[in-house]
């Protein structure tokens, strides 16, 4: 995961409290004038407010440079009754009237990505609230709001934590389903890879020592996917299905469907989905299939392919959620 590169301001405090607990992110704006506020401008305006200065931990400015506001590790002063649990992120400038600029939204959801891998923080609407969710107030302003109430500043915090692997292991993942012949050497260089990796494909690399010995056949699609993931952990059925899946799969006999159908419990609910569940879903009238793996993440393939190359891809729950249609949990079997 890329990092940000926090600009130190070297602002003075009086006591500081430290934050015991971090659970939520607070979005903030200037708010009455669309100005490009620094964290030294803010930090005088809060001591004359007779505050021990900046109450926000970070503020992202115009061009996207974000600076160091109140320390980190500080209870910050933000948001009222809610200081003691939450991090204050504040936008510079006036987003009732105007909007954010394209450095500020892309690195303000770097940021938010950051954070969260830090503190171990979903990135969804429950844990990234702007500062009028919690108090009266229209801060960070409806523009800003609307980012976040849409999902785009948590999509993109999403992509920036959980990106997709690395064209190496990409490739080395392609190669070892065509089934070609791969040494131990190739197998631990691969392994260091996914260990290195940003955001490790964990059905992939749990199995990957059984991945050597696969007769070649279709992985490229989603149902290749499935294939892979349960025939490694077990399941010793073949599915001759190819892709994409439609809409009205039962009539062309898609047998991994119908397999899961049979021998999973279908549900309509995907909080009850665990490691290995699969999931169905919908993008563009496009049924596709995904694993679940940890944190509401799933393991799928990326829509569209890229030059007739599908690739396997982990999207975060923001993603995938509003397009799903069905899931199947494993139930007694054990795929663990």
């Amino acid at each position: 995961m890329k990092r940000v590169k926090i600009i130190a301001t070297n602002l003075e405090f009086s006591l500081l409290n430290e934050r015991k607990l971090t659970d939520m992110i607070v979005i903030h704006h200037t708010g009455e004038r669309d100005i490009d506020a620094s964290a030294k401008q803010i930090h005088g305006w809060h001591l004359n407010q007779g505050w021990i200065g900046i109450g926000y931990h970070f503020v992202v400015r115009k061009n996207g440079n974000i600076e160091r506001g109140r320390p980190e590790w500080a209870v910050g002063s933000h948001a009222y009754g809610e200081n003691s649990h939450t991090i204050g992120i504040h936008v510079s400038g006036d987003f009732q009237r105007a909007v954010p600029s394209n450095q500020q939204i892309e690195m303000t959801a770097m940021l938010i990505a950051n954070l969260c891998a830090d503190y171990n923080i979903p990135i969804d609407r429950k844990h990234i609230v702007g500062h009028g969710e919690l108090m009266a107030t229209d801060c960070p302003g409806k523009n800003l709001q609307k980012l976040i109430d849409n999902g785009t500043l948590t999509g993109k915090a999403n992509w920036y934590r959980y990106q997709p692997l690395p064209d190496a292991v990409i490739k080395s993942v392609i190669a070892i389903r065509s089934g070609k012949p791969i040494g131990k050497s190739t197998l631990d260089k691969i392994k260091q890879i996914f260990a290195e990796s940003n955001c490790p494909n964990e059905s992939l690399l749990r199995s990957i020592d059984d991945f050597s010995s696969f007769d070649g056949y279709d992985g490229a699609d989603c149902i290749g996917l499935c294939q892979l993931f349960y025939k490694a952990h077990g399941y010793k059925q073949t599915w001759d299905d190819g892709k994409p899946i439609p809409e009205d799969w039962r009539k062309y006999k898609y047998r991994l469907l119908l397999y899961l159908e049979k021998n999973f419990k279908a549900t309509d609910d995907p909080e009850q989905l665990k490691y290995g569940d699969a999931i169905l879903f919908d993008v563009e009238d496009d049924y596709h299939l995904g694993i679940f793996l940890s944190y509401g993440r799933i393991l799928a393939m990326q829509v569209p392919c890229l030059e007739g190359v599908s690739q396997s891809t982990i999207y975060p729950k923001s993603m995938w959620l509003p397009a799903f249609v069905r899931g199947y949990r494993r139930g007694a079997t054990n795929i663990e």
